[in-house]
């Protein structure tokens, strides 16, 4: 599946923008539970001196959620300081495309490119909701000198080296068909995802099987955020997107008993 929140593979450019992201609050989360748009997110410059012209979107929803699109949007300022009309943000991006429809996760990049294009004011925009469940975006900004790339000959933008957010891994076989604990709960504390790889324990013959994912309390009834049937493993790329509530566990279930092995990169903080 395709990559999710933090990994840098943005191909921004070289002594343009920051490595880190610059409006990353948590203002920039956004949940939705029907077609509607986010609250608006200022990107123009602040005391240090820089607008935000590259941004990072990425988005999970559980399998209930069967059609969504989602899409960032740009505003000039209506000389009131606040956004005037909204349009899809005509930028270049180099992973995804906005907007992106994909279902149960999704990621995209836009920058300026070779437009120069820039827009103050930003937010998400989700349309074409179907099914049930909570569909959460993040949105991540990155400043700039300048609205526009450097010319850099036919090889175009210099990207950033990679950044992962996560150092911490686990691996744990699971245990029956109920929900076996991951990464226990810690208090006030959140876990982000980087990677999750669920293969046959042991690399035995694999069993195909319905593997889920949710966060709470693994014992009880914790809240699924993705499900893959009639497979045999799953490798999923969440870069930090797939995010669990303050104090909450992370859960694995197999609907088939084959005590397959799941290992974690992530962070918790």
């Amino acid at each position: 599946m395709r990559s999710v929140l933090l990994l840098l593979s943005v191909s921004l450019w070289s002594q343009q923008t920051s490595t880190t992201p610059d409006v990353q609050s948590s203002g920039t989360s956004f949940a939705f539970t029907g077609n509607g748009d986010s609250s608006a997110l200022s990107a123009r410059s602040t005391s240090a001196g820089q607008p935000a012209v590259a941004w990072r979107v990425t988005y999970e929803a559980p399998a209930t959620v069967t059609g969504v699109t989602v899409t960032l949007q740009g505003a000039p300022d209506n000389g009131s300081g606040a956004p005037g009309t909204w349009v899809t943000f005509a930028g270049t991006s180099d992973e995804g495309t906005n907007p992106l429809s994909t279902l149960t996760t999704g990621a995209f990049n836009v920058r300026p490119g070779t437009t120069g294009v820039y827009y103050p004011w930003v937010r998400i925009d989700l349309s074409n909701y179907a099914g049930s469940g909570t569909v959460n975006t993040k949105v991540l900004g990155y400043r700039g000198t300048n609205p526009a790339p450097p010319a850099s000959g036919s090889s175009g933008p210099s990207p950033l080296p990679t950044i992962s957010p996560c150092g911490a891994t686990a691996q744990v076989a699971l245990s029956g068909t109920g929900y076996t604990q991951i990464i226990a709960g810690s208090s006030g504390k959140v876990i982000y995802l980087c990677k999750v790889f669920v293969t046959s324990v042991s690399m035995a013959v694999p069993v195909v099987n319905t593997f889920t994912y949710a966060f709470g309390t693994c014992a009880s009834t914790p809240t699924a955020f993705l499900t893959g049937g009639g497979v045999t493993g799953l490798d999923e790329d969440f870069d930090g997107g797939a995010q669990s509530a303050a104090s909450a566990a992370f859960c694995v279930k197999e609907t088939v008993a084959n005590s397959d092995l799941v290992t974690v990169v992530y962070a918790q903080k």
